[in-house]
């Protein structure tokens, strides 16, 4: 083997390396704004609920965020895309239930 065959090798497997790695950045950065969504919901609900200020607001979001991402840490792309369009779909059909409901 060459010395210009080891530097090509090298190479791809440098750019094989870094696309992983952004592949793998990518995931996470989802996993957090699927997080920091599902945390500012139940973040929401349970100030509507309880009345609670800013600080216990944002203590409900990161615990979420942060429980959310060690739950979906073994979930790969298809997984958060699936949960992410399951909870599409649960909005959506509570908006359809808050329109529909009589007064």
């Amino acid at each position: 083997m060459s010395v210009l065959d080891q530097i090509n090798s090298k190479a791809s497997q440098m750019g094989t390396n870094a696309r992983l790695g952004l592949q793998g950045l990518l995931l996470i950065l989802c996993k957090i704004i699927s997080g920091l969504i599902l945390g500012l919901t139940f973040a929401l609900i349970g100030e509507q609920i309880f009345q609670y200020g800013p600080l216990l607001f944002s203590f409900v979001i990161i615990t979420v965020t942060g429980a959310f991402y060690r739950i979906s840490k073994s979930w790969g792309s298809i997984g958060l895309l699936i949960f992410d369009l399951l909870c599409i779909l649960a909005a959506l059909l509570i908006r359809m239930y808050v329109v529909v409901a009589p007064g």
